[in-house]
């Protein structure tokens, strides 16, 4: 067992060191290291049990248990977050995580108190149905990640650890195998969890705020830019971007992990407009609900210019009158006659 207790502790060690280093570095996209510290306890806890460090009642394994519930959510968060997408409902994706920990905590309870609870499950049921999990979560990963190489390439990685560490608990629990086999299993998973670390360290479009892309990337073609912008479109309304004055295409280009330029065209091609005047179009569509609805109909033309996110009244009077042919005033003073109160 020694040259597998070596490889396994070499790829704890590296796991741990460059999962530090991958969350300092990258706070806002921090799942990837989250995603190597917990594969490198899970590594740990085989080590410890191997060697007999740990028996089956210790805490860090009854711990370590429920960790492979959270690889799957952490790579689909990475994944999501690198292409500017929200992860909506996180929590809903930590219920088998925080379950698992429920059921377990109260087995070791009623240990502690004499009354043993004996629950009959087949000692291989929990490691596939968590294989299952984590394979439906790099299928949700493969489905955002638009064809990239570099991910793809991630969650190719990851996938050899999903099968590795089946693989081993079934030499482990039912006692099957080979040295030789070991070390197989044990090479594989200090190989995948390395690679994954040294892919995030050294691309740099990991986690950079801008994207470097060849020229030929930057000119995209029609059908990306269509893309592009309803994804532009769907993350300026959703987080209502156009309420923040000081809003710059670069801050765009951060969220949705695309070149400025692209962007740009994206905006040019498809709304005929350049940034500033397609901002724009949300914060005077927002100040019209505001002009018209019962909470605001006692706040001021500049009050509700700043309310929709422009830095100025001068701006907020050009661009209304452009888009919609009156001044605030005279809008308000219209369409407010014998129209129904519009709720924000």
């Amino acid at each position: 067992m020694f040259i597998e207790n070596v490889i396994l502790s070499i790829g704890i060690f590296n796991g741990l060191m460059l999962a530090i280093i991958l969350m300092r570095q990258h706070k806002s996209n921090p799942f990837l290291g989250l995603f190597l510290l917990v594969y490198s306890l899970i590594l740990a806890k085989f080590l410890g049990y191997c060697q007999g460090y740990l028996g089956e009642e210790s805490a860090f394994i009854a711990f370590g248990e429920q960790l492979d519930w959270l690889l799957g959510p952490f790579i689909f968060f990475f994944a999501k977050q690198y292409f500017g997408k929200r992860v909506r409902h996180k929590t809903l994706h930590f219920i088998p995580f925080i379950l698992h920990t429920a059921i377990l905590t109260f087995i070791h309870v009623q240990n502690i108190l004499g009354e043993p609870v004996v629950i009959s499950i087949h000692q291989l049921s929990m490691p596939v149905v968590k294989t299952l999990q984590e394979l439906i979560y790099i299928f949700l990963s493969l489905k955002i990640t638009r064809k990239s190489k570099l991910i793809n390439l991630l969650l190719l990685l990851f996938t050899g650890q999903i099968f590795a560490t089946l693989l081993l608990h079934v030499t482990t629990n039912l006692i099957v195998g080979s040295q030789i086999l070991d070390i197989v299993i044990f090479s594989v998973m200090m190989l995948s969890v390395n690679s994954i670390a040294f892919i995030g360290l050294r691309k740099s479009t990991l986690f950079s705020k801008k994207i470097k892309i060849d020229k030929h990337e930057s000119e995209g073609s029609s059908g990306n830019h269509k893309e592009i912008f309803e994804e532009l479109d769907q993350l300026i309304q959703g987080e209502k971007l156009f309420l923040n004055h000081s809003l710059k295409l670069s801050d765009i280009s951060e969220k949705l992990r695309q070149n400025e330029k692209v962007i740009s065209r994206a905006i040019n091609e498809i709304a005929n407009e350049n940034f500033n005047a397609f901002i724009n179009r949300y914060r005077i569509d927002y100040a019209i609900r505001l002009l018209l609805s019962d909470t605001h109909k006692n706040f001021t033309i500049d009050a509700i210019a700043e309310d929709s996110g422009f830095y100025n009244k001068v701006s907020f009077y050009k661009a209304f009158k452009r888009i919609t042919g009156s001044s605030p005033t005279e809008y308000r003073r219209k369409q407010s006659k014998g129209l129904k109160q519009v709720n924000l």
